[in-house]
């Protein structure tokens, strides 16, 4: 029998485009770590953004909500 030397690549091995980051609009690939938001549900549709980019903004969300409920708390 003949051995194969030919190897098949891996489908976790191959960098795919997913679509633009919602938050800092550059490419998103499936190498990166990345979520997908649902937009819509009927059909279903989602927008994807990097893992960091949406921390970052959930971060800066908080830490707001956070500021304007201390200012009102020690007027």
């Amino acid at each position: 029998m003949r051995n194969k030397t030919r190897t098949k690549r891996k489908l976790e091995d191959l960098d795919r485009y997913i679509a633009p980051c919602k938050y800092c609009n550059q490419d998103v690939s499936s190498q990166q770590s990345f979520v997908a938001l649902v937009k819509s549900l009927n059909p279903i549709s989602y927008n994807y953004a990097h893992y960091d980019c949406m921390k970052a903004d959930d971060e800066r969300r908080h830490n707001g909500t956070e500021r304007s409920s201390n200012q009102t708390t020690s007027g």
